[in-house]
């Protein structure tokens, strides 16, 4: 990590492979963060203490082995367990009775899947937990809402609105930028194949203007 950020701070190109493995390191240490404070505010969940306890630790457990896939540069799986944590603390804190955070979860969820910029993830882990949070604010809307709010059933509907929205939005935002980025990487391939014509044309051009001057190649 020492050398990816002096490489950062040279304003040096990054491999994918690097930008991933910074990204895993960022998330993962939002995730200590995140059960570490977990734990400090067990008494706060309805949860009993075996279980408030037990399970931030198992999560902590699967912290330290994201980061030694990171170790030996498995930044791929450890990607993916790390999105596996964040969505296995949401299914375990959606079980408590303050329901509206548990809302709120599933947004904090999205954002790290948008975080790592694969539309293949997103159209996966993304989708599945979106469509979680919907059952859940159709089976829990009274309690994010409050009983005696008015009008819940709309007030339900719009939170899932926003929910399925927020999922679409960058969606379409994830196919757009790879449409994109597809048609700069096959400008690229183009240019590089109009480059190596030319280079070879030059070769010849060269090989022919040497042996008319009957001088020896260099």
């Amino acid at each position: 990590m020492k050398a990816i950020i002096n490489r950062i701070l040279n304003s040096e190109f990054l491999t994918f492979n690097e930008v991933l493995r910074l990204k895993v390191a960022i998330v993962t240490t939002f995730l200590f963060v995140f059960v570490f404070l977990s734990i400090l505010l067990s008494s706060f969940n309805d949860f009993t203490l075996d279980i408030n306890i037990l399970f931030p630790l198992g999560f902590a457990l699967m912290l330290m082995l994201t980061l030694v896939l990171m170790i030996f540069n498995l930044n791929r799986w450890a990607m993916h367990l790390s999105i596996y944590t964040i969505i296995g603390l949401t299914i375990f804190y959606v079980g408590g009775s303050n329901h509206f955070y548990g809302y709120i979860l599933f947004f904090v969820t999205l954002t790290i899947i948008i975080f790592y910029q694969d539309v293949i993830t997103y159209l996966i882990y993304g989708g599945a937990i979106t469509v979680f949070g919907v059952f859940y604010t159709i089976l829990n809307g009274e309690s994010i809402l409050g009983i005696n709010s008015p009008g819940v059933e709309i007030s339900s509907l719009t939170y899932q609105v926003i929910l399925v929205g927020f999922y679409v939005v960058f969606l379409v935002q994830f196919i757009i930028s790879d449409n994109i980025y597809e048609k700069m990487n096959n400008e690229w391939v183009r240019m590089n194949k109009v480059l190596e014509k030319y280079q070879d044309f030059s070769l010849e051009y060269l090989i022919e203007v040497s042996e008319k001057n009957e001088k020896d190649l260099i």
